[in-house]
Order: C-alpha cells, then structure tokens, then sequence
C-alpha cells in the first residue's frame, strides 16, 4: 500500500487549475497545494528526516496546517498534531514524551513560548508568519525543488509506507487532566474515510466541503480534510466556530458538505439556521466526551447522517438519514460486544439481550492508545485475541441492533 496521501494524485492529474483549499477567500489549486507539499517533503527530507521521524504542527487551522501534514505524510513520516489551545508546556512535554524533533508552528507562539521551546530535543524549529527570528520560516523552507531534488529522470512522489505504518499522533482528549494521545495507522485512515463514504454510499465525487471540525482533532483531519482532497473536492477553512460566519457562508456558496458536533447542530439547526434542506447534507458527530449525545430529534427536516465516536476510538457507527434511533451501522471491520458497566471487579463480561451495557469496540479502524496505563483497565481490555476499548457509550441491545440509553462519564475533551 501506498502512503495514505498518494491518492490525492489523481485530482491533481485530473484538475491541477480546481480549487484545493479556500482559506478566508485565497484559493490554493490542486497543482499548488501538491507542489507545496512536495517541497515540504523535500525539504525535510533534505535534513534527514525519514519514515522513522515525528513532524509536530501547532497551527491555527488553514493551508500551512494541511501542507505540513499531508508534506509530512508524503516523506513517510509521523504527524503530531497538537490543538491550538495547547500552552507552550504542554507542546515541549508532547515533543519530548514522543521523541519529536521538528516543530512547525506560528512566530507568536514561538516569541511567548522561546525558553520552553529551544530547551526541547527540538532540531528543526519552523514559524509560519513574521520574520523568522528564531528557527526557520516557512515560505524559506518551501524553497527547493522537493522530492525531485536527487535529479532522477523519474523523481518520487511519495515515499511508500505500509497499511499497519503509522501516520499519525493526535491529541483528541484529557484524561485527569493529562494529554490523551492515539495513533492512527495509514490503514486505519483510509480503511475510516472508505468506510464512511460505504456506509452513506458516497460516490467519492468532488465536493464542497466546509471545513468546521477543528484539523488537530482527527476527525476533522481526516473526514473532514483529507477525505475531501482524495475525492477531489474543494476544503473550505472555518478557522473557528462562529455561527453567524458558518451560516453566511452557507448562504453566499454551494456547500455540499458540513461536519458539525453534537453541540455546534443546537446553535446552527435547531431553529433551522439560514440552509435550505436541499443543498447541504449535514453530518453530526456525536462524540462520548460530550455525554449523552444530544439533539437527536434536530435536523430531521434536513438531509442529517450522524457518526457516533470517541476520543479513544475515533468514528466506530454510522446512522443514516432514513435509519431509526439505533447508532447506525458499525463501520466495515468494526467488531462491537455489550459488556457489564464498570465495577469494582471491573467485569467485562457481556449482557444479556434487552439489558443496558457499555458499548465496546475492536478493529482496524480503530486508533491505539499511546499509553494504556491512562485509561488502565476502566476503558481498555483484551479479550478473544483481540484488543478492546469502550466508548462510554451506554446501550441496550435488541434484535441484534444497539439503542442508546444513558452514558457514563467518560474522559473529557479540551
């Protein structure tokens, strides 16, 4: 298998002049945006930086973000994607717990930021915007002749990786009050996007995708993001939630597509907001950290999908627009089992039909936790061979099919 990103190849062939990113009004093509990421490859790859290697990004949401990931990804490497919220902290004890040694991020966060950053194992230090005083700036980074530097008559898109390679390090959650970490394998990325896109029978057609969902959690990155740039369509930045802004976007263009949260449907749908039904096909996901996924009666005039997730397993169910109040169908590869809720003996055993349970999943969409010991033996287990986690999802089962009831209180998200 190729790296995860090589498919986005193909619209570049098939429409270099087509809008790749549009970041408040400044269109990227599919030919910009590929040749960004190829002298982002070049260039770290021209210090040494191989599969073996973790880029960090800690940037606001927009082009850069997307070119240092998805640049990263084609060299082979690891991303880490850190939230904007992040402190300096917080980054350099990231950075040094997982070894990272380049860090791409903006000139302000460096400036506030100097004495915990330069103190880290850091040996590539990359700023975005203003005068790079301290490390690298990034337009200087972009200047060189990309993976094709070496002079080879045929050159090298994308350095090759396999499906169980990791792709990515994100920081989706908190547990206690620490970062909670997951990787995400280049089979696990494209076994979710091809998963999804089955289960709401996606042609993969180029769309407009307006981008909400922030791009360092991995949802937003992948679904988002990444899915919308290998189907060809056009990502649009929403560089953060403000309601008013999303609906006059919605009025002013053809929107295909909108991931929203749980909480962020309330304030858009629930008075039925400025779309009409027909244009935009809105999905929700409903993650765990939120508690009981909530507005399920929302939307229902409109053309709604709902994903459900967690901040440990990512997105394991998807519910159609026509489907009844169950979650929805699991994603292909998606193994689930009921089991007790936790207790003092911390039992997993499973329940009988029609009794409530926790909902736990197994498969290979399913992301691994960095450290096991954050979650201990409350979240995480092993059973049948196979590595489980629960979702925090409460359930009851009925002719096979889960419908939500309560949930507990699971890890909270920043």
């Amino acid at each position: 298998m190729a790296n995860v990103v090589d498919g986005i190849r193909t619209p570049v062939m098939q429409r270099p002049a087509g809008a790749a990113i549009t970041d408040t009004d400044d269109e990227t093509t599919y030919a910009e945006f590929w040749k960004s990421c190829d002298r982002f490859a070049g260039a770290i790859r021209d210090r040494e930086y191989t599969q073996r290697d973790r880029i960090a990004v800690w940037l606001p949401d927009g082009r850069d973000l997307l070119v240092t990931a998805v640049g990263t990804l084609r060299n082979g490497g690891t991303i880490v994607l850190l939230p904007a919220h992040y402190d300096g902290e917080t980054v350099v004890d990231v950075l040094e717990g997982t070894g990272t040694t380049a860090l791409v991020t903006t000139a302000d966060r460096v400036a506030s930021n100097l004495s915990r950053l330069t103190s880290s194992s850091l040996r590539l230090l990359v700023t975005t915007d203003g005068e790079a005083t301290v490390g690298l700036g990034f337009e200087k980074l972009l200047d060189n002749d990309g993976l094709y530097s070496s002079g080879s008559r045929t050159g090298i898109e994308v350095i090759k990786r396999g499906p169980d390679a990791v792709a990515m390090l994100a920081y989706p959650a908190t547990v206690d009050g620490d970062p909670f970490s997951v990787t995400y394998t280049h089979g696990a990325i494209t076994r979710t996007m091809l998963g999804v896109g089955k289960l709401l029978e996606s042609t993969g057609s180029p769309r407009t995708q307006l981008g909400v969902l922030p791009l360092s959690h991995p949802t937003g990155f992948v679904l988002d993001a990444l899915a919308t740039l290998l189907a060809g369509g056009e990502y649009e930045v929403t560089r953060r939630w403000d309601v008013e802004r999303v609906q006059s976007r919605l009025e002013e263009r053809s929107i295909d597509r909108l991931y929203l949260t749980s909480g962020m449907d309330t304030e858009l749908l629930a008075d039925g907001g400025s779309i009409e039904p027909t244009e935009t096909t809105v999905g929700i996901v409903h993650t765990v950290h939120d508690g009981r996924p909530k507005s399920l009666e929302n939307g229902d005039e409109w053309d709604v999908f709902r994903l459900f997730s967690s901040p440990m397993t990512g997105v394991t169910h998807v519910r159609g627009p026509d489907e009844d109040r169950t979650l929805g169908q699991p994603l292909p590869g998606v193994d689930t089992r009921v089991v007790d809720t936790v207790t003092e003996t911390d039992a997993f055993e499973p329940v009988a039909a029609g009794e409530r349970g926790t909902l736990a999943v197994s498969g290979p969409t399913v992301p691994t936790p960095v450290d096991d010991t954050q979650l201990a033996n409350e979240w995480t287990y092993r059973a049948d061979g196979k590595r489980w986690l629960r979702t925090g999802l409460e359930v009851r089962v009925e002719d096979g099919r889960h419908y939500l009831t309560d949930t507990e209180s699971p890890p909270t998200s920043p």
